[in-house]
């Protein structure tokens, strides 16, 4: 790739959009979108970065040669890094990051330059994501002191026209966010070592404002996104907490000062509020020479070191589900181990109770003999002969008391 220079001012590209693609069909769908929307106002250019893409996404993407560019890839940048190499190859002052799976809804690019234009500090620009149904999916986010997010959503409404007017905001996802090319110098570009996906774009929003960038969300800008389609959700949750650990590890010290983890729709509005009260400041100053050093070494695509990372990745993620797989297994064998204990509890108590049927059948049958023989007693006792026989039974009585005393002698 070429050595990174910023591009003399071009009247023909005012905006580059860039689009990472890697095996996502709805890519048609996004550059349908785009390029029906595009405005002769705001000359625009369309770079569409190959990542390791698939046959079908490679074929998707040139039925749209010559309208847009094409850099195509042997191995997967990652998202953050594909996005450095698209801008890295772009013309315009403001550079779009846009996801393989949105879809730009007509007039959605001229508020974004107007809220980027707005002030001399606001260094980022993002639009209302609407996903499934017409809900809102991301109007701006808010970061919790471990690294989690929320849906910076305003007194919990998920409607798209519950919001009206821009605000600042802490941070905006990759979907339909435009940058101005300065500040994307400043912070040396999006860092690829969130490889593959998830978190690069917390990390240059939390670098952007530390830069003394505002990120604005401009809700009449919409795009409608779908989004993760291009992985399994096994992956997304290791990548997402993996990612989220690195992230936190980076930024504590500036995690520190914002709020524990809450669902309460009423601590996020204060979040968003807290946000949207930063006021407008000066620009910040030029990117440093330092700050450019660093932008070319992320513009110099090494094949090994992301191939290592893409090796690391599945390594980690292979590692996981091993773990996983055993600890399903033990957990399989205890309850097998604890349905084997309950099934023999059960044939116990049935041989138990079938015991106890017997027992109690037994008990019932000798209390019916004893009832009987005192019946019958009763009737011997009751009759006439036995009263007769009387007084034989006395002096018999008394005869063996007499025998049974001179034996004892």
């Amino acid at each position: 790739m070429r050595d990174y220079a910023a591009p003399e001012n071009d009247a023909a590209v005012r905006v580059s959009v860039v689009i990472p693609a890697y095996r996502n069909p709805a890519l048609r769908q996004a550059l349908d979108a785009l390029l029906s929307t595009a405005s002769e106002d705001l000359p625009t250019e369309v770079i569409v970065v190959l990542n390791d893409a698939t046959d079908e996404v490679r074929q998707i993407a040139r039925e749209f040669e010559p309208s847009i560019t094409i850099s195509e890839l042997p191995m997967n940048l990652g998202v953050s890094g594909a996005f450095n190499h698209g801008f890295g190859l772009s013309r315009g002052e403001y550079l779009v990051q846009i996801q393989d799976d949105v879809v730009v809804e007509p007039g959605w690019l001229e508020p974004l330059v107007s809220a980027v234009e707005s002030a001399p500090d606001v260094g980022a620009a993002g639009a209302l994501n609407i996903g499934h149904h017409g809900q809102l999916r991301d109007a701006g986010w808010v970061i919790w002191r471990d690294g989690t997010a929320a849906p910076a959503l305003i007194n919990g409404s998920s409607d798209p026209n519950a919001y009206v007017g821009p605000r600042t905001i802490s941070h905006h996802g990759s979907a339909g966010l435009l940058v101005r090319r300065a500040a994307w110098e400043s912070v040396g570009g999006l860092d690829d070592s969130f490889y593959p996906a998830y978190y690069g774009d917390v990390d240059f929003s939390f670098r952007l404002r530390a830069r003394g960038w505002r990120i604005v969300l401009e809700p009449h800008s919409r795009v409608g996104h779908t989004g993760s389609f291009s992985t399994t959700e096994a992956f997304r949750s290791f990548l997402l907490e993996r990612n989220r650990r690195t992230f936190v590890l980076k930024h504590g010290a500036a995690l520190s000062a914002h709020p524990e983890q809450s669902y309460d729709p009423g601590e996020v509005t204060r979040e968003v509020e807290r946000a949207a009260a930063c006021l407008p400041g000066p620009p910040p100053p030029p990117p440093t020479a330092v700050e450019l050093e660093q932008l070319k070494r992320r513009l110099t695509v090494e094949p090994q070191t992301f191939l290592a990372r893409e090796r690391d990745v599945i390594r980690e993620f292979a590692s996981r589900a091993v773990t996983e797989r055993d600890e399903a297994l033990a957990q399989l064998t205890e309850m097998r181990e604890v349905r084997e204990f309950a099934s023999r509890a059960v044939t116990e108590r049935d041989e138990a109770l079938a015991q106890l049927t017997e027992m109690r059948e037994v008990a019932d049958e000798t209390v019916i003999a004893l009832e009987r023989s005192d019946e019958r007693l009763q009737v011997i006792l009751g009759s006439r002969s036995w009263r007769l026989t009387g007084g034989l039974r006395r002096p018999v009585a008394w005869l063996r008391k007499l025998r049974r005393g001179r034996a004892s002698r």
